[in-house]
């Protein structure tokens, strides 16, 4: 097994880990790194993951989109299109990032 990078929800947050947990099944969601990128969320600064995809399943993206469609009154087509653009950030504002086993996958070798 390798150690893969995953974010959790900090008990603070209470809204936000019963959607992880609607979507992902657990408060473990697989991200593209250890360390934050700058962002803008709501026309304010701040710091975030993203989700990495590859580590997500088809239904586990349905449900994300899904979910934030319904949040932002907005169409899952839109969000389908600015999530393949774009990536997902999470706001790294009560996250923790942690490094935990995930499968091998051999692609990643070349």
């Amino acid at each position: 097994m390798f150690k893969k990078p995953y974010a959790s929800v900090n008990d603070q947050d209470q809204a936000r880990l019963a959607m992880w947990v609607r979507i992902f099944g657990e408060n473990k969601v697989p991200v593209q790194t250890m360390l934050p990128s700058p962002a803008t969320f709501d026309g304010r600064g701040g710091l975030a993951y993203y989700v990495d995809f590859d580590r997500v399943t088809h239904d586990q993206y349905n449900r994300m989109v899904d979910e934030i469609a319904k949040m932002f009154m907005l169409s899952p087509d839109y969000i389908v299109e600015y999530t393949l653009k774009n990536g997902m950030a999470i706001d790294a504002d009560c996250v923790t990032v942690y490094l935990a086993d995930a499968p091998f996958d051999p692609s990643e070798l070349n």
